[in-house]
């Protein structure tokens, strides 16, 4: 009778923990869904681009981003690493052969997924995004590792 008792003890455990485990991955997938939700609002509007983003060579975090006609980004973001300590992911607008330009820091925890809204900045078609991440936040240039990138089509329509 004991070990019947304990047999279902231990059931109830693994069940609960196996439940708040699918909870997590459910959290998770919903906020992604309102990332890309919100991304896809900015890219309905006229004059802006979407992106799409995809990890570097040996990198993991892929995505999408939106480009409004002001040069505000809206990106929705899966699979990172998190950020521990004072690390950030960093965006960047590189045009051309012009300094790369940090238009924000982000943080990412446990579950992989980020949702950002950066300053506005001159992006232009062929514009590449790119994603760092970096030992610190508020850097001018980046000093980490290139964690995704993607290239700036230019509006429906745009010639270029």
């Amino acid at each position: 009778d004991w070990a019947i008792r304990i047999a279902a003890a231990i059931a109830v455990v693994a069940l609960g923990a196996w439940g708040l485990g699918l909870r997590g991955q459910l959290d998770a997938a919903q906020r992604f869904d309102r990332a890309v939700a919100a991304v896809l609002d900015v890219a309905a509007k006229p004059g802006s681009q979407a992106v799409i983003l995809a990890p570097a060579e040996g990198q993991r975090g892929s995505g999408i981003a939106a480009v409004a006609a002001d040069g505000t980004t809206t990106l929705a973001m899966r699979d990172l690493p998190a950020t521990s300590g004072g690390q950030v992911y960093t965006a960047w607008v590189i045009v051309g052969e012009n300094a790369p330009v940090s238009v924000g820091d982000f943080s990412v925890d446990a579950n992989g997924i980020a949702s950002f809204t950066s300053r506005p900045a001159e992006t232009p078609a062929g514009a590449l995004l790119a994603l760092t991440l970096e030992p610190n936040a508020g850097n001018s240039a980046p000093k980490g590792t290139i964690v995704s990138t993607g290239v700036a089509p230019g509006p429906p329509g745009a010639a270029g």
